[in-house]
Parts: structure tokens; C-alpha cells; sequence
């Protein structure tokens, strides 16, 4: 099985028995800062390999200053860390994180399976099997909307591109409602799960990228 086919099975399959809701006006904090356990994974976030890559990226917490971030490093593979969540996008639109990485990758090609390898990319799933991918490309220019050469259920939008950035923090809000609106032409149904993944299986090539401050929130 493809390896981005089992990451959104893997998602769905498991917030049916495992989703939480927010209450009404507040805000999520999904990770990965204060209140997380530097001796293991973040809270509430789990870790997913896959069989048929023998490499696995290595997701590991670290202290930044008066927060902890995760840290991803890949060479040559992939794994991924989710969180399920069940929630109405219609009333917690809004997506924010921070990101950092500290190389592009110079083989990839989102339009190829064999180049489908990011830096960073943080994935909103949706129960319906559809998807926002939010990749930080090293060519395609900022904006961009492509198809996924894995899943056409799932959609990716360039949200960071090229090295102008490089080896800073970058704060990113989207409005996650108004890009599946923009995206497939329809409101979105209830979300799923979130993930975050640093992967370079496909080019064979190594990326090391850091997250945090990940938030839902419904303004």
C-alpha cells in the first residue's frame, strides 16, 4: 500500500474510536510546547511508521528558549506523528503553527511519486477521505495548488518555497475552511486528525525541520 494511502487510513481508522471535541469559543493547543514531556513524544500525539521503509524519520522534543519544539530528522525515510480530533471546521476554522528547516531538498517534484519528499508538510485530514496538505516546497512558487501524485482525494497547497526562509521560524495561519472551500468547491465536513511529517524516502535525500505552537482555534 502506498505510503500516503496508509497515512490517511491510519487517520481515519483511528479518531472513530479515539476523537475529542473542543468546546464552544475555545482554543486547541495541539503542540508541541509547554505542558509536553521532553522524556517522549508529545502529548496526545502518536507515531506512525510504515512497513515497507526500512528508515524512519526521528521526531525527538527539545527545549527552545521558554518552549519545547519537535524536532524532525530524516534520512532516506519516512514516519509521521498524528493527533486525532473531531471537530467542525465551520466553527474552528482556523490553523496555526510554526515551522523551521534547515535545508530544501533538491530532487523533489510534487507532480512525481518518486519526488513526493518534503522538508516539512503538516496534513488536515477530513472523514470524508479528502485532504489539505501543507507542504514547504523547494521550487513550486508560494500559493500553489497541486494534486497529490498518491491520493486525488487529497489536495496540496504550497504554503513556504525556496531558501529565503531557511533556518528561521515562520509562523503560518490558514483558514482551513476557506481552502477547502477554494479546493474542492464545497464546505468541508468534520475533521479527522492533524499530522506533521519530514519525509525523504522518495528522493533518497536528508531533512531536518523542526514544529511548534500548532493550534485550532475558532478565531
Amino acid at each position: 500500500m502506498p505510503i500516503r494511502t496508509l497515512l490517511w487510513t491510519i487517520l481515519f481508522l483511528s479518531a472513530s474510536f479515539s476523537a475529542f471535541s473542543l468546546g464552544e469559543g475555545q482554543t486547541l493547543f495541539l503542540g508541541f510546547g509547554k505542558g509536553n514531556d521532553p522524556s517522549g513524544l508529545p502529548d496526545g500525539w502518536k507515531e506512525r511508521t510504515f512497513r515497507k521503509i526500512p528508515r524512519h524519520t526521528i521526531y525527538s522534543l527539545e527545549k527552545e528558549g521558554d518552549r519545547l519544539v519537535l524536532k524532525a530528522v530524516s534520512e532516506q525515510s519516512a514516519s509521521m506523528l498524528y493527533r486525532e480530533l473531531e471537530e467542525d471546521p465551520k466553527k474552528y476554522p482556523l490553523l496555526r503553527w510554526d515551522w523551521k528547516i534547515e535545508n530544501l531538498l533538491k530532487k523533489s517534484d510534487p507532480t512525481r511519486k518518486t519526488g513526493d519528499d518534503y522538508p516539512a508538510r503538516v496534513y488536515v485530514a477530513f472523514n470524508d477521505f479528502t485532504g489539505l496538505n501543507y507542504i514547504w516546497e523547494s521550487k513550486v512558487i508560494r500559493g500553489k495548488i497541486l494534486p497529490n501524485p498518491y491520493m486525488k482525494e487529497v489536495k496540496m497547497i504550497v504554503v513556504e518555497s525556496g531558501r529565503r526562509k531557511l533556518g528561521e521560524w515562520v509562523q503560518e495561519k490558514r483558514n482551513i475552511q476557506e481552502d477547502y472551500k477554494k479546493v474542492f468547491g464545497r464546505d468541508p465536513p468534520a475533521l479527522r486528525g492533524i499530522a506533521v511529517m519530514t519525509d525523504t524516502d522518495d528522493t533518497g535525500e536528508a531533512a531536518t525541520s523542526y514544529y511548534a505552537e500548532i493550534v485550532l482555534s475558532s478565531k
